[in-house]
């Protein structure tokens, strides 16, 4: 989406240089999600989901009984 801006870059970059630090971090996370979101196919965005996942042998399975989950004090 492209919108029309009615102040010059340069006057933007002294809005943004007047913020907080804390606000300029937050608007160069979402400006860094943006451009993510938007310029990832979607293969990319694939690999890059199961770039988080883990691949670990499980030693060994949850039991099913609750009795087995605590300790002899129902901790």
């Amino acid at each position: 989406m492209t919108t029309q801006a009615k102040i010059t870059f340069e006057t933007l970059v002294r809005l943004v240089e007047d913020l907080l630090a804390e606000r300029q971090e937050r608007l160069i996370e979402r400006i860094q999600e943006h451009i993510q979101q938007n310029n990832l196919t979607i293969e990319e965005k694939l690999e890059l989901f199961r770039s988080a996942q883990i691949d670990i042998p499980i030693n060994q399975e949850p039991s099913p009984r609750r009795e087995d989950w605590y300790d002899e004090y129902g901790r």
